[in-house]
């Protein structure tokens, strides 16, 4: 599994914020996954590879999957969650919260989508993104497809 963007750290009031817009427009809440993907002494089912969990090694690959200079091998990467918004779940108003974030240097303004073997947005997703503009990018992809955040730290704090 992967995220369609990767968003390093997210803080819980940046959370509840999301959650909060998201039901107040009557619309499904996007939820953090209950399960950690790549837990220290975990496998991918068929796979012999067994995850480390945080250590130098696995931070250097998080900068350099930031950097997109990781490639598509993604089992050296530390444990995350995903943060999913649901297919159309958005309307005008979370479009709106989305342009704010990333305007206001909130968790939008930290997105990333760089090469490491994340899911393909659609292509009017894309091409925002391609054009710089994350906000459109993000909610394009919630209305068409919905969208997954990697997230590897909440609060600053390493997910394990």
């Amino acid at each position: 599994m992967s995220g369609h963007f990767l968003l390093e750290n997210i803080t819980s009031d940046e959370m509840d914020e999301i959650q909060n817009i998201w039901i107040s427009n009557s619309k499904k809440c996007p939820l953090l996954t209950e399960d950690v993907m790549h837990a220290e002494g975990s496998s991918n089912k068929g796979s012999e590879h067994v995850f480390a969990g945080w250590n130098v090694a696995t931070r250097a690959e998080l900068e350099k999957a930031k950097a997109g200079t990781m490639g598509d091998n993604r089992e050296q990467l530390p444990p995350h969650k995903y943060f999913i918004f649901a297919v159309g779940e958005a309307d005008i108003n979370c479009a709106k919260y989305l342009k704010k974030s990333e305007a206001n240097g909130g968790w939008v303004s930290r997105l990333l989508a760089p090469n490491m073997g994340l899911k393909e947005m659609n292509q009017s997703a894309a091409t925002l993104w391609k054009a710089g503009n994350k906000w459109e990018a993000i909610t394009r992809q919630i209305f068409k497809a919905g969208a997954a955040l990697e997230i590897y730290k909440i609060d600053g704090v390493e997910i394990a």
